[in-house]
């Protein structure tokens, strides 16, 4: 073994205590399925609508462009500046009088001549600027009416989707409030999709609503143990440069997996009535599921080994915060599986036969006094 020297050692004593104390943070979790549900807030309708301002700002029409100014023409050339400035001889001689003014007439004209094109230069640089400067703007006002549109597109189909999805809501509120099944479906199957549970347990349910008599029976999928904590602890064990952990008793891992069933299914009821703020619910079925191990085949891909029946007035007698899992489940006469570690299907209290589409109840023991489970 490499000698380690003491900081190596040190920062791998602190990760086998990082590594324990999510273990630790793992099995509260599991320990508080229960009683973190009945801290937490109840589902509502308005939870439903996701209102969600657009923030995001109009494009800035571009300002008008500064405005072009002419550079000034040159000064027209002079006439009186170019004329010939005949002697007297030139005057007595007719011939060199007239030549000379000739000649001043071309010069004057090929000066003019020179300003002319100077003026029209001035002119065309003039215009050649304008146009480029129309045409840069006038692109630029293209590009924000098309970027104005398509904010505007954008928003507009925001603000539509949230119109249409206010109405639907509303109607589906409006269809709970008359107990149809679909719309009491929808609404508590979302209830149990937020609810929150460690992420190794599965996340399956399914509802089914009796309009007749106001009874909802749950499916549920249950964590098999595997999902559970099994370690409690992680040590490093310097001596053998190695990391040693520290498993759960079989018999507490066993005791705990049957205490999580207990306390989900009574999160569930708990959590589906506390969002059924207009009543509909009168009774709550909980049939907990877990994947099956045989042949698909032979079995359905799940079978049942928890089921309960909750009715409203019944459950809200239990302080669910101070009442034993196990107790409160026993005395409303739920049923589980007799050996978790080998699950056989059990027959749930009642059940939803997809077939024929009718509800299916099981016999069931009479219920004990609810005063034997709530606390002295």
């Amino acid at each position: 073994m490499i000698p380690q020297t003491p900081s190596e050692v040190e920062a791998k004593v602190q990760l086998a205590r990082s590594r324990t104390a999510q273990l630790e943070q793992d099995l509260m979790e599991v320990l508080s399925i229960l009683r973190s549900a009945l801290k937490s807030r109840p589902v509502s309708w308005e939870d439903f609508t996701h209102e969600v301002s657009f923030d995001t700002p109009p494009p800035q029409r571009p300002e008008d462009p500064e405005r072009i100014i002419k550079a000034p023409y040159p000064t027209r050339p002079d006439p009186a500046a170019f004329a010939a400035e005949l002697t007297f001889s030139d005057k007595l001689i007719g011939g060199r009088g007239k030549q000379k003014s000739a000649e001043a007439a071309a010069r004057l004209e090929a000066a003019e001549a020179v300003w002319r094109n100077q003026c029209a230069e001035i002119d065309k640089t003039f215009n050649e600027a304008v146009s480029l400067r129309e045409s840069l703007h006038r692109e630029k006002v293209e590009k924000y009416e098309a970027a104005f549109a398509k904010w505007e597109k954008s928003r507009n189909e925001l603000l539509a989707s949230q119109a249409q999805q206010r109405e639907q809501i509303s109607t589906l509120q409006n269809d709970y409030k008359s107990a149809k099944a679909p719309a009491v479906e929808y609404f508590l199957a979302e209830v149990l999709a937020r609810s929150e549970y460690p992420k190794s347990f599965p996340r399956s349910s399914s509802v089914k609503f009796d309009e007749s008599n106001g009874v909802l029976i749950v499916d549920f999928e249950l964590p098999t143990p595997p999902a559970l904590p099994t370690i409690k602890e992680v040590r490093y064990i310097a001596t053998r440069d190695e990391f040693q952990e520290i498993p759960l008793s079989d018999a507490w891992q066993k005791k705990t997996y049957e205490e999580a069933l207990y306390q989900i299914a009574l999160r569930t009821i708990h959590q589906l009535y506390a969002a059924d703020e207009l009543r509909v619910l009168k009774s709550i079925v909980f049939n907990g599921e877990v994947q099956s191990t045989g042949k698909p085949s032979e079995s359905e891909a799940r079978i049942c080994i928890l089921s309960v029946r909750a009715a409203r007035e019944e459950l809200f007698q239990i302080n669910l915060g101070r009442v034993d899992p196990k107790a409160c489940f026993q005395s409303l006469n739920g049923v589980l599986c007799p050996n978790l570690s080998d699950p056989t299907p059990i027959q749930p209290v009642l059940s939803f036969d997809k077939k024929t589409s009718q509800f299916v109840e099981a016999s069931t023991p009479a219920s004990p006094p609810i005063e034997q489970i709530l606390p002295q």
